[in-house]
């Protein structure tokens, strides 16, 4: 995936304490190094204080780490100013993107399988290319859909979500998405709805 976005360079962050962050940044660090991406640092906040795993410069890189105030951060100004917020804690972020369930489950499920019958038609009558002029265009129809604030039908949705997984579709929409404060929206809205 970050090769396909020209990824070179790297800063790994991990929240939490040193129990559950040390691990993974330890297992991913070695990774995208092996991978050809450069790590620039790897961070762990914790509580009011982050600590670099590359750095042993202690003046700059303290033992005992950097304090700060993340309600006084210019990034939390300028991240506040472009309309982005920041949800309270992880729970927030989970519930942000839980599925849905209920009716509202049920009637995507519906919609997906009547999509996947859908893109096998297009593909035996239209073949690849059919196909990713279709994705094209729902993949414009979304964005347009959501910046003026709307979201996808039940049937667009699946038949997006079951042409995203082509290559050149997904990065039509890959390079569509930027970090307006909608986009965020938009992919957030597509992965609660989604049928797994």
């Amino acid at each position: 995936m970050l090769h396909h976005a020209s990824v070179t360079t790297a800063i790994l962050i991990g929240y939490g304490p040193a129990s559950r962050v040390t691990p993974v940044l330890d297992t991913v660090t070695p990774r995208l190094r092996t991978a050809r991406i450069d790590v620039f640092d790897a961070l762990r906040v914790t509580e009011h204080s982050y600590f670099s795993y590359l750095c042993q410069e202690p003046t700059c890189c303290p033992v005992d780490g950097v304090p700060f105030d993340p309600d006084r951060s210019d990034l939390t100004l300028h991240a506040i100013v472009a309309g982005h917020t920041a949800l309270p804690d992880r729970r927030a972020l989970v519930a942000s993107i839980a599925p849905i369930d209920g009716h509202a489950r049920a009637a995507v499920t519906r919609a997906t399988y009547k999509a996947r019958a859908r893109r096998r038609v297009l593909t035996t009558d239209g073949g690849r290319d059919a196909l990713i002029h279709a994705g094209e265009d729902i993949v414009r129809e979304t964005f347009a859909r959501y910046a003026d604030d709307q979201v996808l039908t039940d049937d667009e949705l699946a038949w997006l979500t079951v042409l995203l997984p082509i290559t050149a579709i997904r990065d039509v929409a890959w390079r569509a998405t930027d970090s307006q404060p909608w986009h965020v929206a938009m992919w957030s809205d597509i992965t609660r709805r989604a049928q797994p």
